[in-house]
């Protein structure tokens, strides 16, 4: 059981950073406060005669609350742990962390609405709002994963489909040899090469990794030249897409696509390499490959 936990705690799951997501989330939780109050109210006795207003009030707290914790995880917590490596425990430890700070608001709130004649601690309050929250937490981490991985399967498999098809559908007189010329910021580490044996180009720091196919074997050359530079470079080769901060990757030498809850990754040279999409990519990358033929 406790290897199935560790497995589940570090399955990849999506960073919180979509506003919109986050807008309805936050809604969400409002109304599930409120109406958890309005049935069972389990901070005080008082609650009893407060007034549907007075009520409303913890739920209207607890959204923004959410809110403002889910812009701070947005613009500060997700820049210190990259997007690529987000699990279903930093979900976790974030809903925690967003139950805390909403018990201190809403008990700041009780303090407010009822004046210092309460009877509850604050302490007695966080506590209250752990045990109530923290197995919905968990509920819906479980089965958000679960639907968010099978969404990003069958989206990988269909797309893999299609690039199979059309491989097949492909001869060798009628791949493009080109020849592309990179220019890099020290003139000795200009070069050039034939477009089709380049898979995929990854930013490393001021630098760029090629990586390319010779012979059977697949080799990477470094170039001091920003990887936006490369991409500007590439502006009249459409099979060369940017799919990540990172990554630019020639789509005809895509071999098949993964996915994960998190996001989905192309695959190259037999799953020897996979260069992840990102989310704001990733329907304009499948589309991208869907009209290929």
């Amino acid at each position: 059981m406790f290897e199935n936990l560790k497995t589940f705690w570090n399955k990849p799951y999506p960073p919180m950073d979509n506003m919109k997501e986050n807008f309805i989330i936050s809604i969400g939780f409002g109304f599930f406060v409120f109406f958890f109050l309005l049935l069972f109210f389990p901070f005080s006795d008082e609650l009893n005669s407060i007034s549907l207003k007075v009520l409303s009030g913890y739920g209207i707290v607890t959204t923004l609350v959410t809110l403002i914790t889910f812009a701070f995880v947005k613009y500060f917590v997700t820049g210190l742990i990259n997007d690529d490596n987000w699990k279903v425990k930093h979900a976790f430890y974030f809903s925690i962390w967003n139950l805390l700070i909403i018990a201190v608001a809403n008990y700041l709130y009780m303090i407010y609405v009822e004046g210092k004649t309460t009877d509850v601690e604050l302490w007695e309050t966080m506590y209250s709002t752990l045990a109530i929250g923290t197995f919905p937490v968990l509920f819906i981490l479980y089965f958000s994963e679960k639907r968010l991985l099978k969404q990003k399967i069958d989206l990988a498999k269909r797309t893999t489909d299609v690039i199979s098809k059309n491989t097949k559908s492909k001869s060798d007189n009628s791949i493009d040899k080109k020849v592309i010329y990179f220019e890099a910021i020290v003139p000795a580490d200009n070069f050039s090469m034939e477009s089709h044996k380049l898979l995929f180009i990854k930013a490393d720091g001021n630098y760029s990794r090629f990586y390319y196919k010779n012979g059977e074997d697949i080799e990477n050359k470094i170039s001091r030249v920003l990887l936006k530079s490369v991409e500007d470079q590439l502006k009249g080769h459409p099979e060369f897409q940017r799919c990540h901060r990172s990554y630019l990757v020639n789509i005809n030498n895509v071999e098949e696509v993964v996915g994960n809850a998190r996001n989905v990754s192309l695959c190259f040279e037999n799953s020897k390499f996979l260069v992840p999409v990102s989310r704001s990519k990733e329907k304009e990358i499948i589309e991208i490959i869907n009209r290929i033929e």
